[in-house]
């Protein structure tokens, strides 16, 4: 288990909101799987909404992690090279990424998971300067939007080739 309760809880919750879905994960079943009485659940989070709030802030940091570590020493690759290390990468968000996908296109969720979403992605163009080293910020925002659009298709659909396939061509576009 996890160092406190608020961790055990939100250690369930991911496990069930990523393996039975939002809709089909009660607070109830959370409580049992952290081991703690239902009520304390609402003592850390006021609602289950709340709870995936927190759940997709930890999967997102999670996943900011495997970015920052792709991309040290990635400024010298070539995009085809860059593209299969991203791809490999993703491999391991998959899971999380889905999840936090679906929810986006949830009615009741879309609104505070695309706010959720809109901040991680703004905070990736920074990471990626060093990538599009000498373009333009305004350049630099772009290629980070349409990468991050192909990937969160990738994770959508499944299509694996053509994000590859895309993912390239705006490294070849964009990174000089």
């Amino acid at each position: 288990m996890a160092k406190n309760k608020k961790d055990d809880i939100l250690q369930a919750a991911c496990d069930l909101f990523f393996e039975n879905g939002y809709d089909n994960t009660s607070m109830k079943m959370i409580a049992k799987k952290a081991g703690v009485v239902q009520s304390h659940t609402y003592l850390f989070f006021e609602t289950k909404e709340a709870l995936l709030t927190e759940v997709i802030h930890y999967a997102l940091s999670e996943n900011y992690a495997v970015i920052n570590e792709l991309l040290k020493n990635s400024m010298e690759l070539s995009p085809e090279e860059f593209t299969d290390k991203c791809f490999e990468a993703f491999a391991t968000m998959r899971e999380k990424a889905t999840f936090i996908m679906h929810c986006a296109l949830t009615p009741k969720l879309s609104g505070k998971v695309k706010e959720i979403l809109q901040e991680y992605n703004t905070g990736l163009a920074p990471m990626l300067e060093p990538i599009f080293a000498g373009q333009e910020p305004e350049k630099i925002k772009i290629a980070a939007y349409l990468l991050t659009s192909l990937s969160d298709s990738y994770f959508l659909d499944n299509d694996e080739e053509t994000a590859r396939s895309a993912f390239r061509e705006v490294l070849r576009i964009y990174k000089k």
